[in-house]
């Protein structure tokens, strides 16, 4: 959430701006959250009173695709379960013209674009080999 607004401290301000980035789980439509997003801040938004309510930008939802014939190689070959991802990733690009996609790969996700990032040697040649194998399975 992003607020800005006013001059000063000590000055109440004209106007004020808040930015909200609500994300939804792929259950949802973009419509869906909105609504729901409208509806949480009630009586806070007054448009008639000259308050504005403007969707600056939306990502399609990613459902995950595990029923497709890869992607469930996928799961079965990493032998790990598919879990949820935090986060925008091009996973909402590729499901928004339909094509299914997921996010692989090794590290932890919840150190993402943090200094604790990192990857072992032996993540990168675990996700190596299951990427090797699911790929000489879909060329045979």
């Amino acid at each position: 959430m992003l607020v800005e607004g006013g001059v000063a401290g000590n000055v109440v301000p004209d106007r004020a701006m808040v930015r909200l980035n609500h994300r939804f789980a792929p259950d949802r439509t973009t419509e869906t959250a909105l609504a729901s997003v409208r509806q949480q801040l009630g009586d806070a938004v007054d448009e008639s009173s000259g308050d504005t309510f403007v969707l600056t930008d939306a990502s399609t939802p990613a459902p995950p695709s595990l029923d497709h014939p890869l992607l469930a190689g996928l799961v079965r070959r990493s032998a790990a379960p598919p879990r949820a991802k935090l986060g925008w990733t091009d996973v909402s690009f590729f499901a928004g013209r339909g094509v299914p996609a997921t996010n692989y790969g090794p590290g932890d996700p919840n150190l993402a674009h943090t200094p604790g990032e990192h990857v072992s040697r032996a993540e990168l040649d675990a996700v190596h080999a299951t990427l090797a194998a699911l790929l000489a399975d879909a060329l045979a």
